[in-house]
């Protein structure tokens, strides 16, 4: 046999023996018996081949110093800090005053009651804190005592005093004058009577 033909041989015997021999165990389940020989753990072949079959990639835990997928958060992560100052975080209620956390969170606490404030309604009177909120227990008199307006107040401007209808009846206070009627909001002379 020439020297040729040994060597060939020879390496389709050694590669043969570099592959993993299979048998099934008592359950029927491929076995990697090469393993055992060498005294290593035994490998359930059919499991190594069919894990991740139908497994989703976007399931898989991202190992340590890998990037986390878009729109994840990971468990342990902190949540973002909102601030580094007070000044970061929004306008604070009327009644309360914002906080910046150590951690970075924007929060609120209650100022004093009884403390002044501005409940951003023209219509009410003494505004004041009471449990953290602002309001004002009074309300604004609009009435100006004259017959010729309607009254009213705009919780934004105020006091509002519209015109009557015109004829509306009043008195000049001249009692020299008859049938006194409102016009453009003001009262005018009636029939002159003396």
């Amino acid at each position: 046999m020439s020297r040729f033909y040994v060597c060939l041989m020879l390496s389709v015997v050694l590669a043969a023996c570099d592959a993993p021999v299979v048998a099934p165990d008592a359950a029927g389940t491929a076995v990697d018996v090469t393993a055992a020989d060498s005294g290593a753990a035994l490998v359930d072949v059919a499991a190594v081949d069919t894990a991740g079959a139908d497994a989703n990639p976007a399931d898989a835990e991202p190992m340590d110093g890998q990037p986390v997928p878009d729109g994840a958060v990971a468990a342990d992560s902190p949540a973002l800090p909102q601030c580094t100052t007070v000044t970061d975080c929004p306008a604070a209620p009327a009644c309360q005053v914002a906080t910046c956390s150590a951690k970075g969170q924007c929060g609120y606490t209650p100022k004093a009651d009884g403390l002044a404030c501005d409940d951003s309604n023209a219509c009410t009177t003494g505004d004041m804190c009471t449990a953290a909120t602002c309001a004002g227990p009074g309300t604004l008199d609009c009435n100006d005592d004259s017959p010729c307006t309607t009254d009213k107040c705009n919780p934004l401007a105020g006091c509002i005093n519209l015109a009557a209808a015109p004829s509306t009846a009043c008195d000049d206070g001249n009692t020299c004058t008859a049938n006194d009627g409102c016009l453009d909001g003001k009262c005018q002379p009636g029939t002159p009577i003396c």
